[in-house]
């Protein structure tokens, strides 16, 4: 655990990235069962770290969460100990509830429907679990982000502070 807390430390420091995320990311990544690289790079990926990022389809915040994503949320976790996500606009605000309901909706229903194969966990994130759209595309950026940012955190000193950006994301 301690490694994690320093590997996060360090590629928060680096890209610039608001550390508060940091204990909250590795919470959900334990939670949920979520390598918390994976994590960190999907919200790269997503949102570039912008809270408030909105996508042309309405997907917003960090882990660009859609209403659908959220109904699936609710209508599954109707009992859920976690009151304080008690609609869409908590998620679109809350940068906590984002988190927390892209981590779930990754590991209960993106998990699940791909068997535990990480790329098709990847690509039914980007998709929406029941399509039948696959792709390669979104998983390679991923990857590609989760390997830039293990970089980082091997090697701090070779790389200057920055804000995440999703320009270098191919």
């Amino acid at each position: 655990m301690k490694t994690i807390t320093l590997l996060l430390l360090t590629i928060t420091f680096c890209l610039g990235i608001d550390g508060r995320y940091t204990n909250y990311i590795k919470t959900c990544s334990s939670y949920y069962n979520i390598p918390y690289e994976i994590l960190l790079a999907v919200i790269t990926v997503e949102s570039s770290w912008k809270e408030n990022a909105v996508s042309y389809k309405g997907a917003v915040g960090l882990m660009q969460i859609t209403t659908n994503c959220y109904k699936h949320y609710k209508k599954l976790n109707p009992k859920s100990t976690k009151k304080w996500i008690s609609n869409f606009e908590v998620v679109r605000t809350d940068w906590k509830a984002n988190v927390n309901v892209g981590s779930w909706y990754l590991s209960r229903v993106c998990r699940k429907e791909a068997g535990g194969d990480l790329r098709r966990m990847l690509s039914f994130y980007f998709w929406g679990p029941w399509s039948e759209k696959t792709t390669d595309k979104y998983y390679n950026k991923v990857m590609k982000k989760k390997k830039k940012l293990m970089s980082i955190a091997q090697n701090p000193t070779s790389h200057k502070t920055t804000t995440a950006t999703n320009s270098d994301s191919g």
